[in-house]
């Protein structure tokens, strides 16, 4: 049963040395949810094995048994999905990317938490920055449905606010000076993470009464390539956005004080301490270099503004500092209402 070829097999494992990831879980202590089958879909054409339930998005922790032991759970879960929600590509296809995860993981610990501690450490980082608002919050628990046998694995809440693309007959009016602030706090924290894949279409963008976009709030926070322990401080991010430290300097007009106080007042033992649950010492060191970078370029830098206001917006969307999150959502507003995507 070669699943994966060597290749494949080889840069997981490289993955697992590198990128060293994983939590113990007991289950027992854990919050267990029953659902009826009804209540709940099955989402395994993504990367990830979810469960959309009436509490949130469910992923799967798989215990982590030997190969083909493993591989037969895997069969036996498949076959207890509605036929209508399998995967469109069908058991082979599911039972491969299983099979990824197995390798991922390794043997160290007794469930498969390598993609999730992804998730678990970025919102961590956004915790210790004050910006939890601005992802997704999850937590480990046992989930039982109709009569099944008990799931191990985490409950991420529901993103609130709307889809991008229901704000594109209204953007020209309703995009504020907040947003252009929390698209920048989020710029800093995939910074921080090495996060490459906060794009427009993994965050809703949150509206308030009147209908102004404000905020936003993030649901797939698990690229696999973040908290990266490579090579020099980079700043890259997603799609081309410029950095947020250019020559040394915060290359945005400004940012949101609180944000900024934040990053100032931040330890290293802080960091290891929110961390080290989740990622291994490489990483969470690599984490600790470009938050002391990011400290300098505050240092160094004297911020054009002192509050947020719609001379910043002005200034972002002429283009005075690259391509920012900012500039990207507006753009692609404009290209979806013209048709263009």
């Amino acid at each position: 049963m070669g699943y994966l070829g060597v290749r494949e097999k080889l840069i997981c494992l490289g993955k697992r040395l590198l990128f060293t990831r994983g939590t113990n879980i007991c289950p027992s202590a854990l919050p267990l949810f029953v659902f009826k089958r009804e209540e709940v879909t099955y989402i395994l054409n993504t990367t990830n094995n979810t469960i959309r339930t009436p509490n949130g998005y469910f992923r799967i922790c798989f215990e982590h048994k030997p190969y083909i032991s493993y591989i037969q759970t895997l069969l036996d879960f498949y076959e207890s999905v509605p036929e209508e929600q399998r995967p469109p590509r069908g058991v082979n296809y599911f039972i491969k990317k299983g099979v990824r995860d197995w390798y991922l993981n390794g043997r160290k610990y007794k469930y498969q938490t390598y993609n999730v501690c992804s998730a678990m450490a970025e919102e961590a980082i956004a915790k210790l920055l004050g910006l939890e608002r601005l992802l997704t919050k999850s937590f480990f628990c046992r989930v039982r449905i109709d009569s099944g046998e008990e799931l191990i694995g985490t409950m991420s809440s529901f993103a609130g606010g709307v889809d991008v693309r229901e704000l594109i007959g209204s953007f020209q009016y309703s995009f504020t000076p907040e947003l252009a602030k929390d698209l920048s706090c989020l710029n800093v924290i995939d910074a921080i993470c090495y996060e490459k894949d906060h794009r427009p279409g993994n965050y809703h963008v949150i509206l308030d009464d009147a209908g102004l976009s404000i905020s936003v709030c993030c649901f797939d926070n698990d690229s696999p390539w973040s908290f990266s322990p490579f090579g020099k401080v980079s700043f890259k991010t997603y799609g081309g956005v410029s950095k947020i430290v250019k020559s040394r300097r915060i290359n945005r007009p400004f940012l949101d004080s609180g944000l900024i106080d934040s990053i100032q007042y931040l330890s290293y033992e802080k960091l290891v301490k929110a961390l080290t649950p989740f990622l291994g010492m490489g990483q969470i060191k690599a984490c600790w270099r470009r938050i002391f970078a990011l400290k300098k370029a505050i240092s160094n830098t004297r911020f054009q503004f002192k509050e947020w206001n719609g001379a910043i917006m002005m200034e972002e969307l002429q283009g005075q500092y690259g391509k920012t999150y900012y500039t990207l959502l507006y753009n692609l507003c404009e290209a979806l209402r013209a048709g263009d995507k």
